[in-house]
């Protein structure tokens, strides 16, 4: 034998050492601990000059080393792996939940052989054992510390989770005292305090508050959003405004402005103080959200108090329309809604026949340039020329009547249109509008469908 084989074979032996060998060798064993017994082997040396397939000649050529592991397994009084000589498995013994245990040791390891399964057994067994006795926290005088240090830990746990909950006690006034700051702040601005409901207040992430505040009766402009600051001994009103750019949790209301190209581009004067954020499919405008308007359903749903969409849509072939308007309702809150605005075909044909115009005659002037019959039809040639992109293209077209239609083919069942200087324009709602956003667009009391 060689000189490592006489090495890995003293390991063999261990059981020996430890008391753990089967009869009749048990008298032989020197009573030693099994740290003591990696110690005297200098197994932390030896062990990386073999694998678990160097022990098995060495325990075919000497049998009894597989009895005295299977009965050092048998006798173990702690977690660890076991042995099954008569099936060759070997498996890994916890009182953890399986759950817990790490994911190589859950199922039993299963072998050719009984000298293998004990080959595996033994290094997993040792190295288990070599990597415990040599951690730092399984020194003697830590294990007896150890209780100690869980308690200071817990205890300092439990003094952290009491002082963040009084601090979040002081920071935050109980309701009614919100509330009677609200109405103090009412009672400053407005006459009609006491015929006014105070919803429940709002939290927000800042620490701040909301409250709403609707008169009684209901009546236009007959409502506002107080918005209060929280410190941690008094409270400041932050400010006092009206509803038409709030929405009902007190914070801005959002527009999505679909293809609006970049934002000097002016609004309708309704969207005057809300949060305007553009989407556009072409990088070059600055957007907020660079995206094909056909792609809308992956973004975020609910986000958005309205969307505005000035001529836009006729740049989508008409199959993929629907798919713009299923994005639009996708990404409105369900009391919001879309303003639409289109080239309206029916007024175009009537005055190329009135005027006798052809497709290459000037319409009107625009602020970007001359306007042709060709341009309202097919899309701004001039653009389309100088950018080489065929989204400038129009790829249909729409009357007030088949806009309307579209609109509630698409989930819009309330719209209300118009048409004029060659533009056809719908808002368009999933709900009846409120009397607030009514009065805001300038709406009439019933909607045309």
């Amino acid at each position: 034998m060689t000189e490592k084989s006489d090495r890995i074979l003293e390991i063999l032996r261990i059981p020996l050492y430890t008391g753990g060998a089967a009869p009749p060798l048990v008298k032989e064993s020197g009573g030693l601990s099994l740290f003591d017994a990696l110690r005297r082997t200098d197994y932390g040396a030896v062990r990386k000059e073999f694998t678990a397939s160097d022990l098995v000649p060495l325990l075919k050529a000497h049998p009894e080393l597989v009895a005295q592991w299977t009965f050092f397994s048998e006798n173990k009084r702690c977690d660890g792996w076991w042995i099954d000589k008569v099936a060759c498995n070997v498996g890994w013994f916890t009182s953890i939940p399986l759950a817990f245990k790490p994911r190589d040791r859950r199922k039993p390891l299963h072998f050719e052989s009984p000298e293998e399964a004990v080959a595996e057994f033994v290094v997993r067994e040792l190295d288990d054992t070599w990597r415990l006795m040599n951690h730092r926290w399984s020194h003697p005088r830590w294990i007896q510390i150890q209780p100690l240090i869980l308690f200071l830990l817990a205890a300092c746990f439990l003094a952290a989770a009491v002082g963040l909950y009084a601090h979040w006690r002081r920071d935050v006034a109980p309701v009614p005292g919100i509330l009677a700051i609200a109405r103090e702040a009412v009672g400053a601005h407005e006459p009609w305090l006491e015929q006014a409901v105070f919803d429940k207040p709002v939290r927000h992430a800042d620490g701040s508050w909301t409250v709403h505040v609707e008169r009684i009766p209901r009546q236009p402009g007959g409502h506002r959003y107080i918005k209060i600051g929280a410190t941690a001994r008094s409270k400041s009103i932050l400010e006092v405004c009206d509803g038409t750019s709030k929405s009902k949790d007190g914070l801005m209301k959002r527009l999505l402005n679909v293809g609006g190209g970049n934002k000097g581009i002016p609004l309708p004067p309704a969207y005057q103080g809300w949060e305007h954020i553009l989407l556009d499919i072409d990088h070059r405008g600055g957007p907020d959200v660079v995206c094909d308007a056909r792609e809308l359903t992956t973004l975020p749903a609910g986000q958005y108090d309205a969307v505005y969409c000035s001529h836009n849509l006729e740049h989508y072939y008409r199959h993929d329309v629907p798919r713009v308007l299923a994005g639009f309702g996708h990404v409105l809150k369900e009391d919001g809604f879309a303003e639409i605005r289109v080239p309206d075909l029916a007024d175009l044909m009537q005055t190329v026949v009135r005027r006798g115009l052809d497709v290459d005659d000037l319409l009107y002037q625009s602020p970007a340039g001359p306007i042709t019959v060709r341009d309202v039809l097919y899309g701004l040639g001039t653009e389309i020329e100088r950018s080489g992109n065929d989204f400038w293209a129009h790829k249909t077209g729409f009357t007030k009547k088949s806009l309307t239609a579209m609109l509630v083919r698409c989930g819009f069942p309330i719209v209300y249109n118009g048409t004029g200087n060659f533009e056809a324009a719908a808002f368009a709602f999933k709900r009846p509008p409120t009397e607030e956003i009514r009065l805001l667009l300038n709406l009439p009391p019933a909607a045309r469908t």
